[in-house]
């Protein structure tokens, strides 16, 4: 499930392509600005990783993963539909992209700050700005068995946008227009196929990869906090 966060985020590049390209356009055509740059999204998203990792951890304990996988799918398939029924979807696109055009216009306004420094710090801001594929990476991330998976799932969520990322900066004027006003279609498509994929894994249809069972330890450790309620009794 883990290499999961990688392709959510490989695929979803051409979405942040869309969205970030003010800020990956600042980048210029230095390779070490982009590496940079990168570096501190990553940095960030393994941060928010392991704050993650601290809910997950009581969600573990507590044995409700399953209820929590549903809950996250049906939140997701919410925030996705309800903007697109209502028809604001494109609201939605549009501050986002205003988010992002200000952010990089800003950044390209501190002239004085021209050291490899000022792009890692560029790439770790970058990382907090609202974004629905990042959402859906934390979703996964919830759902791993440990505080370490939990942060390198949000790492190799972040690893997934490089390639692409890497190739855009400088480059976002080329990519065609009518690509980049129908990449906002993209990433619903991916966020609602996750949704789903969170779903089916909370029910436990003994499905391979997709919706697995429960592991026996988690029905031990439910069994026993039953039995515990049931001596006190």
């Amino acid at each position: 499930m883990i290499i999961a966060a990688f392709i959510l985020g490989f695929a979803g590049s051409v979405h942040c392509v869309a969205m970030c390209g003010a800020i990956a356009a600042m980048l210029g055509g230095s390779l070490r600005n982009r590496i940079a740059y990168n570096a501190g999204r990553i940095f960030t998203y393994t941060g928010i990783g392991l704050l993650i990792g601290l809910v997950g951890e009581t969600v573990r304990m507590t044995g409700i993963q399953q209820i929590v996988s549903i809950g996250i799918g049906i939140l997701g398939l919410g925030m996705v539909l309800v903007p697109l029924v209502s028809k604001k979807h494109g609201q939605v696109y549009a501050f986002h992209a205003a988010v992002a055009i200000k952010f990089g216009a800003l950044l390209h306004s501190r002239t004085s700050m021209q050291t490899v420094v000022r792009f890692v710090v560029a790439g770790v801001l970058n990382g907090l700005l609202p974004c629905g594929l990042v959402y859906s990476a934390l979703g996964f991330a919830l759902l791993q068995p440990s505080i370490g998976d939990t942060m390198f799932s949000m790492a190799l969520f972040g690893m997934g946008t490089v390639p692409v990322m890497l190739f855009a900066g400088g480059r976002i004027p080329s990519v065609p227009t009518s690509i980049r006003r129908h990449s906002g279609k993209i990433l619903p498509a991916i966020r609602i196929a996750v949704s789903l994929l969170f779903i089916l894994r909370g029910l436990s249809l003994d499905i391979p990869y997709i919706s697995p069972t429960v592991p026996q330890s988690v029905e031990v450790l439910a069994t026993i906090k039953n039995d515990g309620h049931c001596a006190r009794r």
